[in-house]
């Protein structure tokens, strides 16, 4: 057990590192409010953009630092000031005059703000219901991990809430077409759950709104309602919907269908491992990392690293360089002797300024900053090289060309489907025909075209029905427990009949590809690899009926 800081020493680091905050801060409002007025006297035709930019630049400091002394209100407003200084880039004339008026008050609230957290005023009823309107009007915070759901059915949309709250989603509730509609001019969630029919409209042209935005083709999209016959799904997969839920389905096994789902974007909470002997740098560090949305788990003893290491895993590693009698290069140098952490960032924190311990710093580790280091600067260092760790642990299991899994992977995911669902879990083996005949008369690189255009069209029509990975050159393997055998069947013909409508273009003329299916159901007492084999040896029986055919073991 790690040996609390004393508290007195904690509170007076964090109030004085507060008051400095607030001071800083209230000279930056002064300034935006500055920059704010001389484009309001100025031309709102000919904008001075620097001006804005610098308008910009100070409230996203603010919005960045404030989050650190857990200063709610204060950030959620910067974040809306900066989403409408970013909008004065954008619009002219009227609209420009009505929102550098609207920023100005805004701006004023900010330094109400300031000052009551200074204790030179005392808040009032009304200050916080402008606070409150500012912050939920026209120019809201955009919540970065919300969830939409579609419903005018309230036990519906609550209990849909109930299972993603705890996977840490916010929740907008639209009751009809229009709001949602509405709703989706505005911001792109993370996720949409459509509870059909909507009121007002059609689920398929809520689909098609959140599809058609520039991050929009990413998201889950869930239907939830009465079982619709397999060319209405198709119909909806098209549109962009990623899974069908039945209005049946309740309790545990809509959790965890709602799990599957959004698993793939539910919001990751990284565990920072900080290794730092002194008590109050150690308790106001912990208030940082914590402050910034991060798990910190903090040890001042290096004795009790090797321990923290293995229970903690963490996904960065902050380590002081001078601990006593182990320094921080020595633990980096014990971490990267495990293969479980050979890849984990560890950033070094120190007073030592001296370029050989730069060297060892770079060698070791991935960044080097010097004390004090800013907790903005901090925090910024360690949301940069968790970004670059989080990008090359996805790269790796997925096949270099199309970005699914690559067989290795395909076949543990495969063993953990049969293993939860049982005589549910469903191989379906798609080969592209005359692959070596393509690349001989067309070339290489339009084999890849090939190749990638089925990944394409895979991913799109499958999205959250299976998991998808390459599992051989011109073969793809899919794996999924929630289709019947029909709906397995009618999704293979319908792959087959839309990959057959594809043209591709190489020097040698305009050509197009076909596909094959085998399909096999997993059985008791199969191993994974005669389960997949027989989804094999249904694939070359029917290759034997030409192509587009399917076959079934």
């Amino acid at each position: 057990m790690v040996n609390q800081p004393a508290a007195k020493s904690v509170r007076q680091a964090l109030e004085e590192s507060k008051r400095r905050f607030l001071s800083v801060s209230n000279e930056r409002v002064e300034n935006a409010r500055s920059f704010v007025n001389q484009l309001l006297r100025g031309s709102n035709q000919d904008v001075d953009i620097d001006k804005v930019n610098s308008v910009c630049h100070i409230l996203h400091q603010l919005a960045g630092a404030s989050g650190l002394y857990e200063m709610t209100d204060f950030s959620n407003l910067t974040i809306t000031c900066e989403d409408l200084a970013i909008k004065l880039k954008q619009v002219r004339g009227p609209e420009f005059t009505s929102n550098c008026e609207q920023l100005i008050d805004f701006i004023d609230l900010l330094r109400h703000i300031i000052q009551v957290e200074a204790g030179t005023i005392n808040d009032t009823n009304t200050s916080q219901e402008k606070i409150k309107q500012a912050i939920s009007g026209n120019f809201a915070l955009t919540v970065q991990n919300l969830i939409l759901i579609v419903s005018n059915v309230q036990n519906v949309a609550l209990e849909f809430k109930s299972h993603l709250t705890p996977m840490g989603f916010e929740v907008h509730f639209a009751k009809t077409w229009e709001e949602a509609i509405a709703f989706l001019a505005n911001q792109t969630p993370k996720g949409i759950v459509v509870q059909t029919p909507v009121v007002g409209g059609s689920a398929l042209e809520i689909a098609n709104a959140a599809r058609s935005k520039a991050e929009g083709s990413s998201i889950p999209i869930v239907f939830f309602g009465e079982e619709e016959n397999f060319q209405n799904k198709i119909k909806a997969i098209k549109a962009g919907c990623d899974a069908f839920i039945a209005s049946n389905l309740k309790g545990k096994k809509l959790a965890e269908r709602i799990k599957r789902v959004f698993a793939k974007v539910e919001p990751k909470t990284y565990r920072v491992l900080l290794v730092e002997d002194d008590t109050v740098q150690a308790s106001i560090m912990n208030t940082f990392l914590a402050s910034g949305g991060y798990e910190p788990h903090v040890i001042i003893d290096p004795s009790q690293f090797e321990e923290a290491l293995l229970s903690f895993k963490p996904d960065i590693i902050l380590l002081d360089v001078m601990l006593g009698q182990v320094t921080g290069f020595e633990l980096a140098k014990y971490v990267r002797q495990n293969e479980k952490f050979t890849t984990t960032p560890i950033i070094f924190l120190t007073t030592q300024n001296q370029l050989r311990y730069h060297i060892e710093g770079a060698r070791l580790g991935d960044d080097y900053l010097i004390k004090p280091a800013p907790p903005e600067l901090l925090i910024a260092t360690i949301a940069g090289r968790l970004e670059r760790y989080k990008i090359l642990a996805d790269q790796i299991g997925k096949d270099a060309l199309t970005g699914t899994l690559n067989h290795a992977e395909f076949m543990n995911a495969a063993n953990e489907m049969r293993n939860k669902s049982g005589a549910k879990a469903c191989a379906l083996v798609i080969d592209i025909n005359k692959l070596a005949l393509i690349n001989h008369e067309h070339g290489y690189a339009s084999g890849e075209k090939v190749i990638v255009a089925l990944s394409d069209l895979l991913k799109q029509i499958l999205r959250s029905l299976g998991t998808l990975g390459r599992i051989a050159g011109d073969e793809f393997g899919v794996i999924t427990d929630t289709l019947t055998d029909k709906e397995v069947l009618d999704l293979a013909g319908f792959l087959c009949a839309e990959f057959a409508k594809k043209q591709f273009t190489s020097q040698s003329g305009t050509f197009s590809a076909a596909i094959t299916c085998g399909i096999s159901r997993n059985k008791e007492n199969v191993s994974l690899e005669d389960w997949i084999k027989s989804a094999n040896d249904a694939l070359r029986t029917a290759k034997e009926y030409g192509t587009g055919s399917i076959g079934i073991d």
